[in-house]
């Protein structure tokens, strides 16, 4: 195999990495749609995670995908590129984990396997996008820590410990999930509605900087 040949498919690496991570968003977002269409079929408007205006939280983790696959595939070595497709994927995917669950532990009680489990664990999905939009933040625009570099390393290490912390702390914990037992509770208490609350945030901060 030739030189070219090798320096050819090693530049189209990070293009077809960061192809396939955008592709997740969406099948991310595809998913989603599918779960709310089931829980509204059972009888479960209420527990849909897009609820009656999706467009801000899709054209969020769209955005964020989008902007990250380009900087990823042009420079590969660029982290900022690469914590914005984790942002992206992010948004969809814990809505996924939210709905699995709220179809399989409230909706039909015992028809999706895991349920239960995925309810304890899911947040960590969350998690770890918040914790890719402080490392945005912090990298943007050279890719490194601002000057000097000592003050921010503290930050640095809490970001990324952040979410390995909080799923020790749930694994060490005993599980306390219980089935809520009226409609209004499950949506203005539950962990996914302070999710939803958190994104709407962020993605008005994400279309309008300025106003943040």
């Amino acid at each position: 195999m030739s030189a070219a040949i090798r320096l050819a498919r090693t530049r189209w690496r990070p293009v077809m990495l960061a192809g396939g991570l955008w592709a997740l968003v969406l099948a991310g977002l595809v998913v989603t749609a599918w779960l709310d269409h089931l829980l509204r079929r059972a009888g479960r408007p209420d527990l849909a995670e897009r609820g009656t205006d999706p467009v801000p939280t899709v054209l969020a983790a769209l955005s964020a995908a989008t902007v990250g696959a380009v900087v990823a595939s042009r420079r590969p070595l660029h982290p900022v590129g690469w914590m914005l497709l984790g942002l992206g994927l992010s948004v969809p995917w814990s809505d996924v984990l939210d709905g699995y669950v709220n179809y399989g532990q409230l909706a039909r009680p015992g028809s999706l396997p895991a349920a239960r489990y995925l309810a304890v664990y899911s947040p960590a999905v969350f998690m770890a996008g918040l914790a890719c939009a402080g490392f945005v933040l912090l990298l943007t625009p050279s890719g490194s820590l601002p000057s000097p570099s000592r003050r921010w390393r503290w930050w640095a290490r809490a970001l990324g410990a952040a979410p390995l912390a909080f799923l020790v702390t749930v694994a060490l914990l005993p599980s306390r999930w219980t089935r809520p037992t009226s409609r209004s509770s499950t949506r203005s208490g539950s962990p996914a509605a302070c999710r939803s609350r958190c994104r709407c945030s962020w993605s008005i901060c994400w279309r309008a900087p300025s106003s943040c």
